[in-house]
């Protein structure tokens, strides 16, 4: 956005488009988030920003630490963020006697595409989430947790995976269980302290 755009012109890489007349949405934060996870260099500093490293920092990954790489690693990471979420999605849909055709639809809902489309981090978390259950129906909590914490730090709504699970686990008076997926907001509390 052109607002956004005059606040860090330093930040912005060549070929970027600059909407006129408008502040922009949040993809562009997460580019600026890229360049600079973990605030070494400080031309980006608005820290409410950083709340959702996740999927800025993957994409700071991907890119090998190149700018001009940027745009298309935010884009390649929500794209196989979707792929994986559909195919993981498909394998919990057999396993529970379901068509695993229905899992095509989380690729197709409209919080994935506007994801692809304005860079932004709910197509990560959704597919960790995803990826979450799968390892729970496993019986693989050590990664559930993992996958939870990694969802969580790449947005907090994911916590809505984690209640999901812990309520389970608490109807079946597996407090130890519960306790251990609770583990999974660690990270994230550390992250923001």
């Amino acid at each position: 956005g052109e607002a956004s755009a005059a606040s860090y012109p330093g930040l912005l890489g060549p070929g970027l488009v600059v909407m006129k007349g408008t502040t922009g949405y949040d993809g562009q934060f997460f580019y600026l988030v890229a360049q600079d996870p973990f605030l070494q260099r400080r031309e980006f500093t608005v820290v409410e920003r950083y709340q959702r490293l996740g999927y800025p920092l993957l994409a700071d990954i991907l890119a090998l630490g190149q700018r001009d790489l940027l745009p298309y690693s935010l884009i390649l990471v929500n794209l196989l963020a979707i792929l994986g979420g559909m195919h993981v999605m498909q394998i919990l849909l057999r396993d529970l006697g379901k068509g695993p055709w229905l899992g095509l639809l989380l690729g197709v809902n409209s919080g994935n595409l506007l994801s692809l489309q304005h860079d932004l981090a709910d197509a990560l978390a959704l597919s960790l989430g995803v990826g979450a259950l799968f390892a729970y129906q496993r019986r693989r909590l050590d990664w559930a947790v993992g996958l939870l914490a990694a969802a969580l730090l790449t947005r907090e709504s994911a916590v809505l995976f984690l209640i999901t699970l812990v309520a389970w686990e608490l109807g079946q008076r597996n407090l130890w269980r519960a306790a251990w997926l609770g583990l999974s907001l660690l990270p994230y509390a550390l992250f923001q302290l």
